[in-house]
C-alpha cells in the first residue's frame, strides 16, 4: 500500500482515482482553447488588403515625386556645368544631329548612341563626356531615373545611354522647327536638358526614330512636345525639360 509523506500507510481507493480522472476531464471541458474562426480570419485578411490598397499607391506616388525632384535637381547641376563650359569655350557643348556638318538639315532629335560620345569619333568634343573630361565641370553624368529602356540598351563600351540628355542650341532649334517645318535660329532660346519623365519615353516615333531611340508605344509616340505636369497624374505623358531660355509648353506645342 502506498505511504504518505508522514510514513503512514494509506489504503488504495479506486473511487478516488475515478473521481480524479473525471475532475480533470471536467476542467478540460470547462476551459476550452480559444481560436479564430474562418470568418474572423477572412475579415482580418480583408482589412489588410484594404490597407495595402490604400498604402501601396501612395508609396509608389511618393517614389515618383522623389524621382521627379531628383531629376530637377540634377538638371540644375547640369545647367551649371553647361554654363561653366560655355564661359570657358565661348560656346555650349556640342550635341546635335549631323554635328559633323553644321549646314546639313537636322532631324527632330539627335542620334541616341552619341549622347555621351560619338562611337565613330570617341575623342571628338561632342556629347556629354565634354562636361566631365578633360575638364571636370561635374563629377559624373546624372542618370535619367525614368529611362529604363535606355539603360537596357547600354553596351560594355557605352554604359551611360541612360544619362540625362542634352541638346545644344542648334538641335533645340531643329526640335522647335517641327512646329511649321521652318527652322529659325534662336527660336529655342538656347540649349535644353531633357528627361523622359515618369512615362519612360522620349516621345519620338514608335520605332524610335529619328535618332535610333528605344521603341515606344502608340500612347507615348510623338509626345515630346508635352511637358510633364503632375496635376495630370503622377505617371502622365510628358518630358521634364530645363531650357536655357524661358520656354513654356505653349511655345512648343503643335499649332
Amino acid at each position: 500500500m502506498p505511504a504518505d509523506p508522514g510514513g503512514q500507510t494509506r489504503a488504495w481507493r479506486p473511487g478516488a482515482v475515478c473521481k480524479s480522472m473525471f475532475s480533470k476531464q471536467a476542467e478540460m471541458h470547462a476551459s476550452p482553447r480559444w481560436a479564430f474562426t474562418l470568418i474572423e480570419l477572412l475579415i482580418v485578411v480583408a482589412i489588410i488588403a484594404i490597407l495595402a490598397a490604400i498604402a501601396v499607391p501612395n508609396f509608389l506616388e511618393a517614389q515618383i515625386r522623389a524621382k521627379v525632384a531628383r531629376i530637377k535637381a540634377d538638371q540644375r547641376t547640369m545647367a551649371t556645368a553647361i554654363e561653366s563650359y560655355s564661359v570657358d569655350n565661348n560656346k555650349p557643348p556640342l550635341r546635335s544631329d549631323n554635328w559633323q556638318n553644321p549646314s546639313t538639315p537636322k532631324q527632330l532629335t539627335p542620334v541616341f548612341v552619341e549622347k555621351v560620345y560619338s562611337p565613330t569619333a570617341p575623342t571628338a568634343p561632342v556629347g556629354l563626356h565634354t562636361l566631365t573630361t578633360p575638364v571636370s565641370y561635374m563629377a559624373s553624368l546624372p542618370r535619367d531615373l525614368f529611362y529604363m529602356a535606355a539603360s537596357r540598351m547600354a553596351t560594355p563600351t557605352n554604359t551611360l545611354l541612360d544619362a540625362m540628355d542634352y541638346w545644344d542650341p542648334d538641335q533645340a532649334d531643329a526640335w522647335m522647327a517641327v512646329l511649321n517645318g521652318v527652322k529659325v535660329v534662336g527660336k529655342a532660346k538656347g540649349w535644353a536638358v531633357v528627361s523622359v519623365g515618369p512615362d519612360g519615353a522620349l516621345g519620338v516615333t514608335q520605332s524610335g526614330l529619328p535618332g535610333g531611340y528605344p521603341p515606344e508605344s502608340s500612347v507615348t509616340a510623338l509626345s515630346s512636345r508635352i511637358f510633364y505636369d503632375p496635376t495630370n497624374g503622377s505617371v502622365s505623358i510628358g518630358n521634364i525639360y530645363r531650357f536655357a531660355g524661358d520656354l513654356q509648353e505653349k511655345d512648343v506645342l503643335w499649332k
